[in-house]
């Protein structure tokens, strides 16, 4: 998902269109699950039209997180420079990471002034939630972390295995943690369970990525095909959460491995990937972290605002709310992005990124302490 996912020169029109409807389709899940969490808690499956509208919301929107993490799998593990564990922790924690930490102060102050005004979460339970990934979607963030960690290592995995062997351990993977995800739970974002859980996309990305590089093209027939498959898996997983099994639904590390998740993510990264596009998505596609990081705080401040200060807001259609709080926070959220990058390019230009860059810990040096880098 981040920057070092669209780093290569060869533009693919295709998965920068899936980062940016990605992108749309998280903020989605979590605006609508604004209301749609408290439904699930209340057992409003079997008497709720809301409640239909609202699942259905949260199911076809899935794909979003796997397909970002198989992105970034395809570019990353697909780039043999990256082997180089300076080079690349250097490159990705400053495009990546290093905003994450100023999100994650925004954020803790957002809750702490909401805590001084209105009361609320504790501010233990604030600093807590830090520390643990529990805060807001900064769960997401720690667990690529540790797939940005170990990224160099798995591409000499890959260098010295053939791409049979490489797929079969991707596929593997994602078989574990479709059963671990759904036998365990996990307290801390940056569980080793997390990581390798995702870690399966992260590498299938990669292998589709490859198979594509190779010239095994799609035939007509095959979309078809996946096409079929990724309705009836959404149709399913619609079926089985009316039958009240809703786990998938209440555990925030999980609720992207059931197995018609998987599957229907899988086939819609596939399409994207063998997907024709003419035109240059790349500017919006380069917002698309950003919009993610900033998102969290904008909702939920547009849904504060509006449950405070606007009387008639509660009496309005709950399916209407979050369509407005929806397109607000998409612009709110791309303006804020936008700014952002702004400042970065501000910072950059006044010398942050060589200091960065030039820091001692990213240089290879000989015995003699000659710069090798």
């Amino acid at each position: 998902m981040g920057d070092e996912a669209i780093s290569n020169k060869k533009r693919e029109n295709g998965l920068d269109l899936l980062r940016i409807i990605s992108a749309v389709a998280v903020v989605l899940i979590h605006v609508n699950a604004f209301y749609f969490v408290d439904h699930v808690k209340n057992n409003d499956s079997q008497n709720s039209l809301i409640y239909i509208v609202e699942s259905i919301l949260n199911i076809v929107t899935r794909f979003s997180v796997p397909c970002f993490v198989m992105i970034s799998g395809a570019f990353n593990l697909n780039n043999d420079k990256n082997s180089d564990w300076r080079s690349f922790y250097c490159k990705s924690f400053y495009k990546t990471f290093l905003p994450v930490i100023f999100v994650a102060v925004l954020l803790m102050i957002f809750d702490i002034a909401c805590h001084l005004l209105i009361g609320g979460t504790s501010l233990i339970k604030i600093f807590v939630g830090i520390a643990v990934g529990n805060f807001y979607n900064l769960w997401f963030m720690y667990m690529l972390l540790g797939l940005y960690l170990i990224t160099p290592f798995v591409i000499k995995l890959k260098q010295n295995i053939s791409n049979n062997e490489f797929k079969m351990i991707s596929i593997v993977l994602c078989i574990w943690a479709c059963i671990s995800q759904a036998t365990s739970s996990q307290k801390t974002a940056y569980s080793i369970g997390i990581v390798f859980a995702y870690l399966g996309y992260y590498m299938l990305g990669s292998v589709l990525m490859t198979e594509k590089s190779k010239g095994k093209i799609l035939k007509s027939y095959i979309y078809i095909y996946i096409y079929i498959i990724l309705i009836i898996t959404l149709i399913l997983a619609f079926v089985v959460r009316r039958m009240g099994i809703t786990y998938y639904v209440s555990n925030a590390y999980t609720n992207f491995f059931s197995p018609t998740i998987m599957v229907a993510s899988i086939c819609v990264f596939k399409l994207f990937l063998h997907l024709e596009i003419q035109r240059d998505c790349s500017k919006i596609a380069s917002h698309t972290f950003f919009v993610y990081l900033f998102h969290t705080v904008i909702y939920t401040s547009i849904y504060a605002v509006l449950n405070r200060f606007c009387s008639e807001w509660i009496s309005i259609n709950e399916i209407i709310r979050i369509i407005v709080v929806f397109f607000l926070t998409i612009v709110l959220s791309y303006i804020a992005s936008v700014i952002y990058d702004r400042i970065l390019l501000l910072l950059s230009n006044i010398g942050m990124k060589d200091k960065w860059y030039n820091m001692k810990i990213w240089k290879k040096e000989n015995i003699n302490g000659t710069d090798k880098s």
